[in-house]
């Protein structure tokens, strides 16, 4: 367990930091600098890994791959494994939230485990968990 205030940080966004996105990049670079300001640990899965660096794969982006790693080395982000107790939250959020898909799951359940309060996402379909507070950068200001 993580013992000060943890923020787990989805995959989206990555893809919009490291992407420019017009709309979230000003949303989540505030985010990411106050978290680091206030000393906030933040924290994601391999499985954001995975999911990121599809497209880049796909479309032959490898710089894409290794800036998403460069970002996560240089905000000591780690990219935690998933565990057999977190397979274990992860099924049991499934059986509570029938909506919720494995990957995603999966996501919230490493979130639990490790400790942090906060899930930052841009899936508003996430807001069913009252288990994490749930920020979507779409509901957030800026």
């Amino acid at each position: 367990m993580i013992d000060s205030k943890s923020t787990f940080l989805d995959t989206s966004p990555f893809i919009y930091w490291l992407e420019n996105h017009p709309v979230f990049y000003p949303k989540i670079e505030r985010y990411i600098t106050e978290a680091v300001l206030s000393e906030t640990r933040l924290v994601t899965s391999v499985l954001t890994y995975m999911e990121y660096s599809v497209r880049p794969q796909e479309v032959g982006r490898r710089d894409l791959i290794d800036s998403f790693l460069a970002l996560t080395s240089a905000l000591n982000c780690p990219l935690l494994p998933a565990t057999f107790d977190i397979c274990t939250t992860a099924y049991k959020l499934r059986a509570t939230y029938k909506s919720l898909k494995g990957i995603d799951a999966l996501q919230l359940a490493t979130a639990l485990e490790t400790g942090c309060q906060d899930f930052v996402t841009n899936d508003k379909r996430l807001n069913i968990v009252s288990e994490l507070n749930i920020i979507v950068l779409t509901d957030t200001a800026g």
